[in-house]
């Protein structure tokens, strides 16, 4: 209050008590823009809780080999046991599916048209066309890691200008699909 009656326009409840100089359509648009950012704010928190949420309910239903990699926090998941497993996710924006399984990955990028693939052995290559609907999938979390076999996905963070690389640790073999063709490699 002290901040407000300091200011050049005297206002009401200030001990200004004569003309102020701003008209009531002037006032009330001010007290309904203060509203509405006071309910925006409000919504911003709301929608944060509920990311918050939805986060904790993705771990819990992930098997432990999904694990959410952080710097400050040594990761551990468990290795799946049989070859036959197989995973299909998709990053946050939507744009980028993949399918890994013990010994093979693709990912397909919807914008482009491509499918980056690591077949079992062989080194990974680009083919066009989208073999996985955008979105298909469980949503893996920008920085997580996805591990099936000896096969590792992972995702970056959102402020790491790099795409979606998956490596077979067993033959060094891999590529980075992205839809930003400096940063796609087949190794």
């Amino acid at each position: 209050m002290v901040a407000l009656c300091a200011g050049a326009v005297a206002l009401p409840g200030c001990g200004g008590g004569g003309s102020t100089g701003v008209s009531p359509q002037q006032l009330e648009s001010a007290r309904r823009e203060g509203e509405e950012a006071a309910r925006e704010k409000t919504r911003i928190k709301s929608l944060q809780h509920q990311v918050r949420d939805l986060k904790k309910e993705v771990h819990k239903r992930q098997p432990a080999r999904v694990v959410v990699t952080r710097p400050d926090v040594e990761s551990s998941g468990s290795e799946p046991t049989a070859s036959t497993d197989s995973r299909t996710f998709h990053a946050p924006s939507g744009n980028v599916s993949c399918q890994l399984s013990a010994e093979s990955a693709l990912c397909s990028i919807a914008a482009i048209g491509e499918t980056f693939v690591l077949g079992s052995g062989e080194q990974g290559r680009v083919e066009s066309g989208s073999v996985l609907p955008s979105g298909a999938g469980e949503l893996a979390p920008y920085g997580s890691t996805i591990t099936v076999g000896s096969v590792v996905c992972s995702v970056p963070q959102s402020s790491e200008p790099r795409g979606i690389t998956c490596a077979d640790s067993a033959t060094g073999h891999g590529f980075e699909a992205s839809r930003v063709p400096a940063r796609q490699k087949t190794y």
